[in-house]
Parts: C-alpha cells; structure tokens; sequence
C-alpha cells in the first residue's frame, strides 16, 4: 500500500512541475506572402543544389591495391570490372569490424555501424567524418569467392550525400 501511495504522489509530483513549462505561449511568425515563400524555397533549393555539387566535385575515391591492413576473409571493391581486374580498388573490409577507404588520396578507416554478419545486402561503416552505405547483390560466385555489384553512398555525418558511385567486387576467404 505504501508503494502504491508513493507512486501516487510521486506522478502528482511529476505532474505539478511540468504545468508551468507546458503553458508557455508559442509566437509563430506570419506566413510569407506565395511569391516570396516561392522564391525563398527555389533559393533554397539552388543553394543546396550548388552545395552538393561542390562537395561531391571535391570528394572523390582513390584508387588503392589491396591493403596490408586486412587480412583473411576480405571484400574487396572498384568502379569497374576492369578497375577490379587490375587490382584497382577504392573499398575494401574484413568481413567484421574494419573498411578501408581513399578519398582524395587520404586513408579512413571507417568502423561497422551495423552488427549484422552478412557477407551481402547493405552494409554501414561509419568514422569521425563519413558515413558508408553500401547496398550490394549477388552476380556470381567461383571457388570461395562470391562476385557482387552494387551502389556505393558516402554521406558526410550531417546525413548530406556527397558521392555515389556503382561497385564491382568480390568477398571471400
């Protein structure tokens, strides 16, 4: 019983101090007349459209060989397939925790985001600066290697989009 009236005051409680943040008045500016909401929108648009250009022309992956830092099991990316065939890749990881990536000539590692085990389908990789989305299906597989093609996103950690691009690769052991 005591529980149940501790509760009971306690909510009383809960429920006093929050009456006088919940009774503050709210101003909202007037709605812009249409022609000026129009052109403060199309403004808007074209300053975003003209930030993403820019910020895709100036980030752009580097071609890599096949890093030191990964051992074993791997997956392993390019552009193209003849990029791939040349031992020219621009992502690579080690199945579990670990992507490799050059952007600009400069090395990131980049850290799982998701926990899930799947050598296939979306992948998430995430540092201090970028985030990775890559979403993959399956085109083929020879001895204990599985061919995969996909889309490649890299956003910045704002969620803004910055580059994509079509991956060719291969994971195996």
């Amino acid at each position: 019983m005591h529980k149940y009236i501790l509760f009971v005051l306690f909510m009383l409680s809960v429920v006093c101090s929050c009456k006088d943040s919940v009774h503050r008045e709210i101003t909202i500016p007037p709605p812009l007349p249409l022609r000026d909401r129009d052109t403060v929108i199309a403004k808007e648009h074209e300053r975003n459209e003209l930030s993403n250009n820019k910020a895709q022309k100036q980030l752009k992956p580097t071609a890599f060989d096949y890093p030191m830092q990964i051992e074993g099991c791997a997956c392993y990316y390019s552009t193209d397939r003849a990029a791939f065939e040349a031992g020219k890749y621009i992502y690579a990881d080690d199945f579990q925790m670990l992507a490799l990536m050059k952007l600009d000539g400069h090395e990131f590692t980049m850290f799982r985001r998701d926990t899930t085990e799947k050598m296939q389908g979306k992948k998430h990789w995430l540092n201090e600066k970028y985030e990775i989305h890559i979403d993959l299906e399956q085109v083929g597989e020879m001895d204990e290697t599985w061919q995969y093609e996909g889309i490649l996103q890299i956003f910045n950690r704002q969620d803004s989009l910055l580059f994509e691009t079509y991956l060719y690769g291969e994971c195996g052991c």
